[in-house]
């Protein structure tokens, strides 16, 4: 494993589309615009202009992180094509972020805080559909994902639970972890590699 990698995340699964430039574990920027429908459109140039205003080049890129669902067809078919792409000559190694994984990988230290016995993560699929996954409060999978109807939703107990995914208001809520960034990924899954 490459000490301190140098990672492009990449976000399309829903709303927002963004990319993160990380060293190891350290934050070096984001660009993340919250507008539905212009994927096709922002990824490459915010790509671009990350890696440039940085003064990096793509050849300097160990990995990429990308979505791997669930989440928007569209977005994710758009993410994943795209990140496939930059991987093509296999020098830069492509590590897949299941979408769910990711909102409770970035709710750990929220879930320490509240001294969470679980994270759940839960994000909208269509009409009244869910999907919904459970953690413990490390991030760990406790639970498959399954998908559930609105008013199964409505009778579960999130009690001692932190709930993060796309406008959820259940459990211990914060703000932040309604809407998912590219910095999720920050960090996460180096051992996914493929």
């Amino acid at each position: 494993m490459i000490e301190n990698p140098l990672i492009l995340s990449i976000e399309t699964t829903g709303q927002s589309c963004g990319v993160v430039l990380s060293k190891g574990e350290i934050l070096l920027s984001e660009y993340t615009i919250f507008v539905n429908n212009l994927h096709d459109k922002l990824l490459a140039e915010l790509t671009y202009r990350i890696i440039n205003d940085l003064q990096y080049s793509f050849d300097n890129l160990d990995a990429i992180a990308v979505s791997a669902g669930p989440g928007s067809f569209t977005g994710l078919r758009i993410g994943v094509a795209f990140a496939k792409g930059l991987c093509f000559n296999d020098n830069i190694k492509l590590i897949e972020v299941p979408t769910l994984e990711a909102f409770a990988f970035a709710s750990i230290e929220f879930a320490k805080s509240c001294n969470a016995l679980q994270i759940v993560s839960i994000i909208k699929s269509h009409q009244d559909l869910f999907y919904i996954q459970k953690f413990n409060s490390f991030a760990e999978k406790v639970s498959e994902i399954e998908m559930i109807q609105f008013e199964e939703l409505n009778q579960l107990d999130f009690t001692n639970s932190v709930v993060s995914g796309t406008n959820i208001q259940k459990g211990f809520n914060l703000s932040g972890l309604q809407r998912l960034t590219p910095r999720f990924r920050n960090g996460q899954n180096l051992d996914r590699r493929k």
